[in-house]
């Protein structure tokens, strides 16, 4: 028995020899029902306060459908994914009912089917021989066949602890198990520089592995020739609905918000974003159904399907033209071209020769045409959005790379900081959802653009990722998706739900449209399709899935070993080594007063002319002072040439309750009359935030509530 094969079947539940539950898969289990209701807790949250959500709506009709119709509700889930992603505005304009808007409404279709379907099999499986067969647990009978996307959950549920704990370092903040708590129940909305932001993250990755075991299960349970229809046929329901819904908008501007009325106007219409939350997203729905549903095709037998797929792609192709994304517009026709060149070289091998030939010359015909159009200075008529990056390219030196950058949104700029971040971190990474937060320090990121911006997403979603969860995340993603092509006995079987998913992560080459997690989720059902048909007639089992013995067991366990203290290494000296220094997001950088008088971990503020004296009412307010004691330091600081600040008064206070204090300095003669920048700073030792102990939803870091500041 190989090594991997002996760790594998740790995960088999119930292990066929003996029946028994082992803990990896009771783990899972737990992870899905947590995520699920941690969702559910959201949203009663809410609920208790009065708001109209949308995404309670749709947790309640997944459940609904799963309780009564069980696993086929799942295809429903997948024909509303797409559309519920912006549900919340269209539902506001049609009923002009107020909606809470909360983003990645696709997760509660997910969450509620999983809790309806739990409950469902527990309602109608109650049979002793049910339960020892693991019946009310479903799909945990197949949950080792899909040990690499499990594998992946495990990293980034482990990446997940590691950035909350970077950050609370980083913030010199404490938390709690309330504080863990209250952070699940309330995930979203976040903001992106929150201690726990990270676990919104993981809770959207947890149902997209637990939505990839439900439909796998429920695809095991169908003849191998049903397989693809069951998850395409919602696919392309859902893209017809969003097509058509973003070209009616392109026409007209129903929903859009007044800023985007005027975004790329032209003769063909306004920029539409259709159910998605931006154009990005949208665009790369939409090339789902330009590019992705070519290998259903090929394989559909039916005619009248196959003219149904047509008009898919001509409304997808008219809403990708709409939603005017440059980029998703040339990825998209380069696709269909290497499509379409593959299928001639492999089916039409005399037409592939005629053919290319035709395209270079069409394309060469093409170049010049654009270039003739570059040099006279013309402008495309009624074409706003094309005129635009026209009128970029002449304005700008295309020999700099910042200029050839700065025309597609300083994406090198950005790119370049990613890099910067993987060489710093290249194991493990800077740890899930850390990118726009780490990526506004300057000192890390080496970029200007993220400072001025307070830090952005990569604008390409594996870069981003390989930056998070370094070469191990990565490449256990990858052997997610690589993997089924080992176990397959016929790869073509594989090869639209391939299409299809590759067609989706073109819209993550120049954005970040995984980031609206309902396309995750879509890219998640056409997952579960491939491992579903690489299993397709193939009996294997956990242990043989992964090979033979090659090498010995012995250096296989030396080489986890070699990795794992590699791993440590990197993880124990992150903490105090750049960006990870202590304290940073707490009294390193002082910040203004908020409206309520609190200050972050340091304040600091020019001292009037004329004035000697400065006086300030602190109050601490905070919990634990018993416990933790809070130390606050406040200095006058003479601001001079080559030396820099140079404290000239100083005094020190300590709290181990909640007692306001009044801390004063006055100004040393030699300073009265000085020429220089006089300044008071308070720093103290610690922050508060009321988020991460689950007091409130505020994630400020605080330092102390200055009730008053006197001089004179």
């Amino acid at each position: 028995m190989s090594f991997t094969t002996k760790i594998l079947k740790l995960t088999t539940y119930p292990n066929s020899e003996s029946g028994r539950v082992y803990p990896l898969s009771i783990l899972f289990y737990v992870l899905f029902a947590l995520a699920s209701l941690a969702v559910l807790a959201n949203n009663l949250y809410y609920l208790g306060q009065g708001k109209v959500l949308a995404t309670s709506l749709l947790f309640l009709l997944s459940f609904v459908l799963a309780l009564s119709m069980g696993s086929r509700a799942l295809i429903a889930v997948i024909f509303l994914l797409p559309l519920s992603a912006n549900l919340h505005h269209f539902l506001e304009l049609i009923t002009q009912v107020p909606f809470l808007a909360l983003p990645n409404a696709g997760i509660d279709l997910v969450a509620g089917a999983f809790l309806g379907l739990g409950i469902q099999r527990l309602l109608f499986k109650k049979s002793s021989s049910a339960l020892a067969s693991g019946e009310p647990l479903g799909f945990l009978r197949n949950l080792s066949l899909l040990w690499p996307v499990s594998l992946a959950l495990l990293i980034i549920s482990f990446s997940t602890a590691i950035a909350i704990s970077r950050n609370l370092y980083l913030s010199a903040t404490q938390t709690s198990f309330k504080g863990v708590l209250f952070n699940l129940i309330h995930f979203r909305p976040m903001d992106w520089r929150a201690d726990f932001m990270p676990i919104g993250d993981w809770v959207s990755y947890t149902l997209a592995v637990a939505f990839i075991a439900m439909l796998f299960d429920y695809l095991q349970s169908l003849p191998v020739e049903k397989r693809n229809a069951q998850i395409f046929k919602p696919l392309v329901a859902g893209l017809a609905v969003s097509a058509a819904v973003g070209i009616f908008q392109s026409i007209t501007g129903f929903g859009l918000a007044e800023s985007q009325l005027s975004f790329r106007k032209d003769a063909l219409g306004f920029a539409a974003m259709g159910l998605q939350p931006d154009l990005h997203a949208f665009a790369s729905h939409m090339l789902l159904g330009v590019v992705g549903l070519w290998g259903y095709f090929w394989v559909c037998k039916s005619r009248t399907e196959k003219c149904l797929l047509s008009l898919v792609f001509v409304l997808s192709f008219i809403g990708l033209i709409a939603s005017k994304s440059r980029a998703s517009l040339i990825i998209a026709i380069i696709a269909l071209i290497v499509l379409g060149l593959v299928y001639l070289y492999r089916s039409h091998k005399k037409r592939f020769y005629p053919v290319l030939f035709t395209l270079l010359m069409l394309v060469g015909l093409g170049v010049i045409g654009v270039w003739g159009i570059y040099v006279s200075g013309a402008q495309l008529p009624g074409l706003q959005w094309i005129n635009e990056l026209l009128a970029q390219v002449r304005s700008r030196n295309l020999t700099s790379l910042s200029d050839l950058g700065g025309m597609m949104g300083s994406r090198f700029e950005i790119w370049s900081a990613a890099i910067n971040m993987i060489s710093s971190y290249p194991l493990m990474g800077v740890g899930q959802g850390e990118f726009y937060h780490l990526s506004s320090n300057i000192s890390f990121s080496k970029s200007e653009f993220l400072r001025l911006n307070g830090g952005e997403n990569a604008h390409n979603y594996f870069l981003q990722t390989l930056a998070e969860l370094g070469l191990i995340g990565i490449s256990v993603f990858l052997l997610a998706f690589v993997f089924p092509f080992k176990v397959a006995r016929t790869p073509s079987l594989l090869y639209p739900a391939i299409i299809g998913l590759l067609s989706l992560f073109l819209g993550n080459l120049f954005a970040h449209a995984f980031l609206v997690r309902e396309n995750l989720l879509l890219a998640a059902s056409l997952l579960a399709l491939m491992y579903s048909l690489a299993y397709a007639g193939n009996s294997v089992n956990a242990g043989q899935v992964v090979g033979g013995q090659t090498r010995s067991t012995r250096s296989k366990w030396l080489g986890a070993a070699l990795l794992l203290c590699f791993v440590g290494l990197e993880l124990f000296t992150a903490y105090g080594r750049l960006p990870f220094i202590y304290g940073a997001d707490c009294f390193i950088k002082e910040k203004s007063l908020g409206i309520d008088g609190w200050t972050s971990g340091a304040w600091e503020e020019k001292l009037l002319t004329g004035k000697q004296k400065i006086e300030l009412q602190v109050n601490p307010d905070r919990p634990g002072l018993d416990r933790r004691p809070l130390v606050a330091q406040f200095e006058l600081l003479s601001w001079e040439a080559g030396k820099g600040k140079v404290p000239i008064a100083r005094t020190t206070q300590r709290w181990t309750s909640n007692a306001p204090a009044t801390l004063t300095l006055e100004l040393p003669k030699e300073y009265v009359n000085s020429p220089n920048l006089i300044t008071a700073r308070l720093e103290v030792s610690s922050c508060f935030t009321p988020r991460d102990l689950g007091i409130n939803t505020d994630a400020r870091r605080l330092g102390v509530r200055l009730e008053k500041v006197s001089s004179w």
